[in-house]
């Protein structure tokens, strides 16, 4: 399992307001069991994947957020 964090500064019309996205990342190995089970959400969640040179992960979950200013 991985934890990726990320910050954008972005906002309309130029100005800076913070963005922050949070994701949650799990090893496709570990899906291993569910091959021969439900090949069809196996089969599904190996196409999501994508490789790292840790291996391959695909985004378990996410949050994202927006920094509201006065």
């Amino acid at each position: 399992m991985a934890v990726s964090l990320s910050y954008l500064s972005s906002g309309p019309g130029g100005e800076e307001r913070l963005f922050t996205a949070i994701c949650i990342l799990h090893d496709v190995r570990a899906l291993e069991p569910l091959r021969n089970s439900l090949p069809a959400v196996y089969a599904e969640m190996n196409r999501r994947a994508f490789s790292t040179e840790a291996g391959r992960y695909y985004v378990l979950d996410s949050i994202t957020g927006a920094a509201n200013g006065d």
